[in-house]
């Protein structure tokens, strides 16, 4: 398929293509892709979501047993003050 580009157009992909260091034929390319709603996966992803990268390894490994979720402002206020005094916050 062949398309002709007004002359604006074709400046402002060229323009483009210059300043992302590709050209103008995959600025196009990838300018329809998003203005016809087609997903473009990312180089090396198979289009899942992120659970789907991490299904397998969720909850496979075991905490310690200390809760972190109890009073986690408090530790939180308390490691500051401490980088504080130490006099590196």
């Amino acid at each position: 398929m062949t398309i002709t580009l007004p002359p604006e157009i074709e400046d402002l992909l060229n323009e483009r293509a210059k300043l992302h260091g590709t050209t103008a034929e995959s600025v196009a390319v990838e300018t329809l892709r998003k203005a016809l709603r087609l997903e473009v996966p990312a180089e090396g992803d198979a289009g899942g979501s992120l659970y789907d990268a991490i299904k397998d390894i969720v909850g496979s490994v075991s905490g310690t047993g200390e809760s972190f979720s109890k009073k986690g402002g408090e530790r939180f206020t308390e490691h500051l003050l401490e980088k504080k005094r130490r006099g590196h916050l």
